[in-house]
């Protein structure tokens, strides 16, 4: 889908997939790990058959802008929508 270098280590390419993984490439080793997993969060994907695509689940990513000290992470996705829950007073 997307992808941009780390904000704190320039050797490492880190590139979205709408399935619900965040994969980081180290440039120097051509080494692909998964660096954030929210697949088992996001809506499934396939409204219109088993392998169809459309625009939902993991749509995107950007870095906090402390993110070298806070190791903050904003994602754009979709998740189900989640009956509402009721507080007990």
């Amino acid at each position: 889908m997307w992808g941009t270098y780390s904000t704190v280590d320039a050797s490492r390419l880190l590139i979205a997939d709408q399935v619900g993984k965040l994969h980081a490439i180290d440039l120097n080793t051509n080494v692909i790990s998964t660096f954030l997993d929210i697949s088992s969060r996001l809506v499934m994907m396939g409204a219109v058959g088993p392998s169809s695509f459309d625009e939902r689940s993991f749509l995107g990513f950007a870095f906090h802008p402390s993110y070298a000290t806070n190791g903050l992470i904003y994602t754009y996705r979709s998740e189900p929508v989640m009956e509402r829950q009721t507080l007990q007073h």
